[in-house]
């Protein structure tokens, strides 16, 4: 463990030459792909929190992931109180310890590291049972890893028959590198798709931070699961650290061929840019303009023209089909030409022309 503290300035220093929790089901769906299949897991439904390449740029190229999604991210964090409250209520047997530290997991891999959510401790004379039923744990298992998540409406399909892969491969490798036996993971999910409207979920969030807890229960379910050492799961985890390395590895001793091609995923794709944006500007780069820049300024008053333009265009057709309208409802379209004081229309062989009369 370090000292340093999650969001601070050196945590995000840290994590930039580290694979942390949320990212090491990126490396096993990549590395591990035949053996999760083996298993039966429907790889089209589990998406993984980042893709190897924005990875690769990070601990090689030296790029900043950009965030995934800004909101959700602040809503996650701002949440965590709330779901540790959920889980205390719901299994008053435990104690539950909160935890905003950096480990460094150099004794698993010199890639590793991780930001728990907290550590949980049975009480004297009180047992659980794993998610499936199969062992029980008392306190002579010591502490146990705590993972606290917020998951949208669409997760409670399927959530009481388990956790998502990449929750589960997270609480492992936290797990494995505080040297825990046991690891338990709290979800928070939305009872209707409406709860994750933002202006509804940025309610809650003031909610949640004044401790109006009660306020907020109507709004949400609560899953638990409990997870000993996965033996399978974990040696998967080591497989991808270290085939992961062995190709930055052989990157940075100049085989190009090490590098992860670009993701499939639009969302993952898009990240990739902008993460080569910054290592290729010439290329890929991108700029933000300030509000009163005279560059920005100017681009919003063509858009503007632009959209006069576009509504004179239309008013312009629409007069002209008024008089073509009118001239054939007075039956002037026999004649070839219709004058004005100041303007004319005249039949053509090749369609009807609109003139100025001459002075």
């Amino acid at each position: 463990m370090t000292n340093i503290e999650q969001g601070s300035q050196e945590w995000l220093q840290a994590r930039q030459n580290k694979i942390g929790g949320s990212e090491i089901f990126s490396l096993v769906i990549h590395y591990c792909k035949k053996e999760l299949e083996a298993m039966n897991f429907d790889l089209k439904e589990e998406k993984s929190f980042r893709s190897v390449q924005e990875m690769f740029m990070k601990l090689c190229l030296g790029a900043k992931m950009p965030l995934i999604d800004p909101m959700n991210s602040q809503f996650g964090n701002g949440m965590e109180e709330y779901v540790a409250h959920r889980l205390q209520e719901a299994l008053p047997e435990i104690d539950v310890q909160r935890s905003k530290s950096f480990l460094d997991g150099k004794d698993l891999h010199e890639l590793a590291a991780c930001s728990p959510d907290g550590y949980i401790y049975i009480k004297d004379n009180h047992k659980l049972h794993d998610f499936d039923n199969t062992c029980e744990i008392d306190s002579s298992w010591g502490e146990g890893m705590l993972e606290l998540k917020t998951a949208n409406f669409f997760a409670n399909f399927g959530a009481e028959n388990g956790s998502k892969l990449s929750y589960i491969f997270q609480t492992q490798y936290n797990m494995m590198i505080r040297k825990n036996k046991w690891g338990l993971l709290a979800v928070l999910v939305s009872k209707e798709k409406s709860c994750d409207d933002a202006f509804l979920k940025g309610q809650i969030l003031e909610k949640a931070r004044n401790n109006k807890y009660d306020e907020i229960n109507e709004y949400y379910d609560f899953y638990y699961y409990i997870y000993p050492e996965l033996p399978a799961f974990q040696a998967m985890i080591i497989k991808s650290l270290k085939l992961f390395h062995e190709d930055v590895e052989r990157y940075l001793a100049g085989d190009q061929s090490a590098f992860p091609r670009n993701s499939e995923d639009l969302k993952a794709l898009e990240r990739e840019k902008i993460m080569w944006g910054q290592v290729w500007p010439e290329h890929f780069g991108e700029r933000q303009l300030d509000e009163e820049d005279e560059l920005n300024k100017l681009l919003e008053e063509r858009n503007i023209a632009k959209e006069e333009n576009m509504f004179a265009e239309q008013a312009f057709r629409k007069i002209e089909n008024e008089i073509l309208s009118l001239i054939k409802q007075r039956g002037y379209d026999k004649f070839i030409k219709i004058h004005g004081f100041g303007h004319r229309v005249q039949f053509q062989s090749n369609g009807i022309r609109f003139y100025k009369n001459k002075k």
